[in-house]
């Protein structure tokens, strides 16, 4: 959980309850995970592609966290 931890700092306690009693929360914190790695990965690489790939990732990503705050919220 290294990734949300450094993501959402200030609740990670909250993630982890959360996931715990949430198969929706953890689904999406998956996802956020996933995508993640799939965006350090492309910003290790080079190229146009590489670049709208990262934008599509950041947008994908930002959906994602607003998504498991909100889910937050609702604990």
């Amino acid at each position: 959980m290294h990734i949300m931890e450094e993501s959402f700092p200030e609740h990670a306690a909250s993630l982890r309850y959360g996931r715990g009693v949430d198969p929706v929360l953890d689904e999406i914190c998956r996802d956020y995970e996933t995508l993640s790695i799939d965006l350090q990965k492309a910003e290790r690489s080079e190229g146009r592609l590489d670049y709208g790939r990262q934008v599509e990732l950041r947008d994908s990503l930002k959906g994602l966290r607003e998504e498991i705050l909100a889910k937050l919220r609702m604990l």
